[in-house]
């Protein structure tokens, strides 16, 4: 079976207790190689890129919608796989 991806639909840094830093982690594996991750505006303006699974959601972007995109290399019973996950989430400060 092909590990999948947990993720958040809504971020919102400013909740108590909330850490800043958004970890986007990978659930059914314990190591993956990230190739990378990027978030993208509903006009489709690329404003962030990472080689890692952590997104600082406390930047100057505004509230709305927006889309990740995540590609990772995971070993699927020993062979390497590359798997590509997709989707929107909501920032609320």
């Amino acid at each position: 079976k092909t590990p999948d991806f947990k993720l958040p639909h809504l971020f919102n840094p400013g909740l108590t207790g909330a850490q800043p830093l958004i970890d986007l982690g990978i659930t059914d594996v314990a190591t993956a190689d990230v190739l990378g991750l990027a978030v993208f505006d509903t006009v489709g303006r690329m404003v962030f890129t990472s080689k890692e699974l952590v997104w600082d959601a406390t930047s100057i972007l505004p509230d709305g919608l927006y889309y990740y995109r995540i590609e990772a290399t995971v070993d699927v019973c020993g062979k390497s796989e590359n798997v590509v996950r997709s989707g929107t989430f909501t920032l609320i400060k």
